[in-house]
């Protein structure tokens, strides 16, 4: 080291030494230490409310809420704001705002010289800091609100970054009335974000703050045009833009009117609000193009349902692969006060009708009751005092499971509940959490409606059918996430019930589809509350699952509303709305599932006696594997006019035949319809052999009261327990003979009101008795 280099060392210690012993410095750090006591003494940490923001998954507002004190005002970052305008705001407001310390000295004394050689108040010292700590607690204008200002914007750059101040003044910088910040300003008279403002957008909102009434918003334009391209062409003279892009700006309109409120996906918004509480912007998973036309599509397609008195629908879209909420409709139009539009159809609790119909077969396929093939029973019942009807009020005797279900019929559904187990079925949607239905005690009505559903929760249902059975809780927000799932059905069950629900040609398809080349590749299921109060669509594709209701919000009941022809076209619009390329892939099949002949009239393998077969989808190894007996071998006489059993077989005039063995519910609706049927002839009379067993009578109920629908001329079904050994079963009402069944069989009758009996005999003469009340409304 050289003694030049050591002698500059000693100089430099030397000064900074006689620095630190100055009394200019004692005196900073005595300041210093009493501002340090003043924000222990006197912390400002003002809590600024803001509004909150509901956005699409673009980051676009779909609605927007006032702050607790009536301001539209809503937080912001710098990486949010356009860089013409944060360079902007520091050159007009602070241009040493990111050296001094909250206080600017130079400014002051600027200031001071201004205003003295004027002899008036011709400028002013705030700086953006301080600006920031009267926006944040206001004050009088006096010199010792300047003090203090002064003071609290200290204590801000001891708390909080540059950048973190600069950001609160672009939340709270005023532009007239309750319009607080960039942000709120942007989105309310320039239909934009901070980001995304121009030159000329942006040159607006810098000059407003300073004269928010002479230069309002929406007021006179051509002040503020003057204003404008004033502050332009500064911006040009300190390079902030270029001479292109001022030229533009010159151009540029000025906006002369604020543009509505933000109002798309009210009612989710409004959920997510009061959910959310803590959270200033909430950003959803809804798409806001989608969102956009859907609301469009239902306001359109309510105002065609209004002059036949519907008043209302509900939608939401659930896209299959993330479970996220793309599209969500609570009413047609929130707005509607006459129609209760307020409601939030989407939550509201209404009767399902026929849409948890899929879900009873695809359980009783899992448990291996039934394929797709399996007849079914369409005939009266009364199951201790239930006795459901079918929407048309016929029935048809007996049908394969997909056309039961193709068809929505009732009754095939409510015996297939009852094999299954309320309790069994109840479990599976309680594992789908149906805040409805888990913990409640329902009964058989439960497969027709008899229950609570909100639309939301039963499009979740319905999407697990296009995700191979898997149950997943529904997605609001980009930053949710799904942790949780189950498992309602297997995969191969699901893919049954899909090609069921895929049928074309049915009963609930909308008037005008059948042969349209709008109608979407999806699955769909419709239905119809009691009384019709509500009407339901459900569909879904590989893509999609959406959800329709249709109704009114007071729960009055219209005969015009039906799922086929309320819900289903509105259903059909969405899916070619979202769409509309209706890719040909559909739901993949599962390799647990197989294929199979089955005889074409049980559903069940064929025995060597079933001639007409057909192709029927199976689980291996869960699926009914018993051999088919709709028909069965009899030892007859040669005319068939009596049947022998070993005991009484003669030696000969005897031969084999191949009798029909359909259950004897269907047999005895069929007689009872007048059809003609080759049944089994009667057992011979002579016969002694020994019967053993008691009868009993299981419908109608012994002591029972029915209430009828008088208008219907509903029919009671009887049902008996004989004996195995009984062939043929005689019956009586008020002692008096009505008709003769083969053993097993049923018989419907249709009683009038009062005090019943009915009797069944059968051919050993041993008997049964029940008594019961019939009453009509």
């Amino acid at each position: 080291m050289t003694n030049k280099t050591t002698m500059r060392m000693t100089y430099v210690s030397s000064r900074i030494f006689h620095v630190f012993r100055s009394r200019a410095f004692r005196v900073a750090i005595g300041i210093l230490f009493v501002l340090l006591g003043l924000d222990v003494a006197f912390p400002f940490r003002p809590a600024v409310q803001s509004g909150t923001l509901i956005t699409d998954n673009d980051g676009k507002t779909l609605t927007a809420f006032l702050s607790p004190d009536e301001k539209w005002r809503f937080p912001m970052r710098i990486a949010d704001v356009s860089p013409v305008l944060i360079k902007a705001v520091i050159l007009k407001e602070d241009s040493r705002f990111r050296w001094h310390p909250g206080v600017d000295p130079l400014a002051i004394l600027r200031a001071a010289i201004a205003n003295v050689t004027q002899g008036r108040r011709a400028s002013g010292a705030s700086t953006i800091t301080m600006q920031v700590a009267r926006l944040l607690e206001t004050r009088p204008r006096t010199l010792w609100s300047k003090l203090v200002e002064a003071v609290h914007a200290m204590q801000l750059e001891l708390h909080y970054s540059k950048d973190e101040i600069l950001e609160m003044y672009l939340w709270l910088v005023p532009y007239g009335g309750n319009v607080e910040g960039i942000r709120a300003a942007s989105m309310l008279y320039l239909g934009t974000t901070p980001d995304k403002l121009s030159v000329a957008e942006a040159t607006t909102l810098l000059i407003v703050p300073n004269r928010p009434t002479s230069l309002r918003l929406g007021g006179n334009a051509t002040h503020l045009r003057r204003a404008r391209n004033a502050w332009i062409d500064r911006l040009l003279e300190h390079d902030v833009i270029d001479r292109a892009a001022a030229a533009a700006a010159r151009s540029e309109p000025v906006v002369l009117a604020r543009t509505p409120t933000p109002r798309q996906a009210w009612h989710l918004s409004v959920r997510l609000a009061h959910r959310l509480t803590q959270r200033s912007e909430i950003r959803t998973t809804i798409n806001g193009l989608q969102q956009q036309a859907i609301e469009a599509l239902t306001k359109q397609h309510v105002n065609r349902l209004r002059m036949l008195g519907i008043t209302n629908a509900s939608v939401i879209v659930v896209e299959n692969a993330t479970r996220s909420v793309v599209a969500y409709v609570g009413s047609a139009n929130p707005a509607d006060v006459v129609s209760s539009g307020q409601v939030d159809g989407v939550q509201a609790v209404r009767s399902p009708g026929s849409t948890l119909k899929p879900f009873i077969y695809a359980a009783a396929v899992d448990r291996g009751l039934m394929t797709p093939r399996t007849m079914v029973e369409d005939v009266p019942i009364n199951l201790d005092g239930y006795a459901p009807e079918n929407f048309d009020r016929r029935f048809l005797g007996a049908m394969s499971m997909q056309q039961a279900l193709a068809t929505s019929r009732n009754v095939p559904a409510v015996t297939t509940l009852q094999r299954l187990g309320i309790d069994a079925f109840t479990d599976i949607l309680g594992k789908a959490r149906v805040s409805t239905i888990t913990g409640r005690r329902l009964g058989l009505s439960l497969a027709l409606g008899g229950c609570g559903m909100r639309l939301d929760e039963l499009t979740g249902l319905y999407a697990a059918f296009a995700c191979g059975g898997t149950w997943k809780p529904l997605r609001w927000t980009v930053d949710g996430t799904v942790h949780d799932s189950a498992q309602l059905m297997s995969a191969a069950a699901a893919y049954m019930i899909s090609e069921v629900l895929t049928t074309p040609s049915r009963p609930d398809l909308p008037n005008g589809f059948d042969a349209s080349a709008n109608l979407p590749r999806i699955a769909w299921k419709t239905g119809t509350s009691y009384g019709r109060r509500d009407a339901w669509s459900i569909g879904y594709n590989r893509r999609y699952t959406v959800g329709v209701w249709v109704g009114n919000f007071d729960g009055s009941g219209n005969e015009h509303l039906t799922g086929s022809q309320s819900a289903t076209p509105l259903l059909f619009d969405v899916f070619n709305t979202i769409d509309r390329s209706q890719d040909a892939r559909w739901l993949k099949r599962p390799s647990s599932l197989d294929t199979r002949f089955v005889c074409a009239m049980s559903g069940l393998p064929p025995a060597d006696s079933c001639t007409d077969q057909v192709v029927d989808a199976f689980i291996p190894r869960v699926s009914p594997a018993t051999r088919c007996d709709h028909q069965r071998e009899m030892y007859v006489n040669p005319d068939r006019s009596v049947s022998y059993c070993t005991m009484c077989l003669p030696a000969t005039g005897w031969k084999r035949s191949m009798e029909l063995n359909m259950p004897p519910p269907v047999l005895s609706y069929m007689r009872a319809q007048g059809l003609t049927l080759r049944t089994p002839p009667p057992h011979e009379p002579s016969c002694t052999r020994v019967f053993e067993g008691d009868m009993h009578i299981t419908a109608p109920v012994d002591g029972k009261t029915y209430v009828l629908e008088k208008a219907t001329e509903t029919q009671l079904r009887c049902d008996v327990v004989a004996p195995t050994d009984a062939t043929m079963l005689y019956w009586f009402i008020d002692d008096v003979f009505v008709t003769a069944t083969p053993s097993g069989g049923s018989i419907f009758i249709t009683p009038e009101a009062g005090r019943r009996t009915v009797e069944c005999v059968d051919d050993r003469g041993r008997r049964a008795r029940t008594t019961f009340t019939v009453k009509f409304w």
